[in-house]
């Protein structure tokens, strides 16, 4: 808070290991096979008459693709470890929209002795977002999301997310939008970036615009130094835009 910057975790480094795992697949009947492999947007590097031949190895294995994966030709296909590779360029934020409960205050709060920042996510076309300084974003990510990250909704489902590449029922950014019901106290909200802007740790760190941070909650034990603290820095930083909750 007194620097005014969140750092943007890589999923790997999640408490829960089996948050933000991802499983792929690719299932579907032989026209989706021939659509997928036929399609020239996305294998540039095979021409028509190798994609024709490709086509007839997978008919002939049954359309087995981790057979064909397992004889080195993978490089066609992207399967899980393919993508944590990726995950290099990945940053998510967890915030919730539910600050009342004392689920919260005693997973989060440090019982109660903690406080809780208060933003205000901006509405982006159909979507919602949160302002930073662009200032730290490479010119690539501007161009395409200006100054915002956007904010994603979690879905709370016991069974784990399957992303199906051949026929897409989702998107991969799912992957890290699905927890197991046990969470759903959290009603939470991921603020998500995926860009090779943060391939080291201090680029991670990035700082939120001011006027975005709306409220402070205080617990109910807070230390008394430690909200004087708090108010000193909101009057120095942020003098105009929060208002403190007890």
């Amino acid at each position: 808070m007194d620097e005014g910057v969140f750092f943007f975790q890589d999923p790997r480094n999640f408490n829960d290991k089996r948050d933000c795992m991802c499983r792929y697949t690719y299932r579907g009947s032989e026209a989706d096979w021939k659509s997928f492999i036929m399609n020239p947007e996305r294998f540039v590097f095979l021409n028509r008459d190798k994609r024709r031949a490709f086509f007839k190895e997978l008919k002939t294995r049954k359309f087995d693709w981790q057979q064909i994966y397992s004889l080195g030709k993978g490089n066609i296909f992207e399967d899980e470890k393919t993508l944590i590779r990726r995950y290099d360029d990945m940053g998510v934020l967890c915030l919730t929209a539910n600050t009342n409960p004392e689920y919260m205050w005693r997973e989060y709060g440090r019982e109660g002795n903690g406080f809780c920042l208060g933003f205000e996510l901006e509405n982006i076309g159909a979507g919602h977002a949160l302002r930073f300084n662009d200032s730290e974003f490479s010119e690539s990510y501007k161009s395409t999301c200006g100054s915002y990250v956007a904010a994603h909704k979690v879905n709370y489902d016991d069974e784990p997310f399957v992303f199906n590449r051949l026929v897409p029922n989702g998107s991969p950014f799912d992957f890290f939008t699905t927890k197991e019901t046990r969470w759903d106290k959290e009603d939470e909200w991921r603020l998500m970036m995926w860009t090779t802007d943060l391939r080291y740790p201090n680029d991670r760190r990035i700082h939120f615009h001011k006027d975005q941070l709306k409220s402070i909650e205080y617990g109910r034990k807070i230390d008394a130094e430690i909200k004087d603290k708090i108010k000193n820095i909101i009057e120095k930083k942020y003098p105009t835009s929060v208002s403190q909750l007890w």
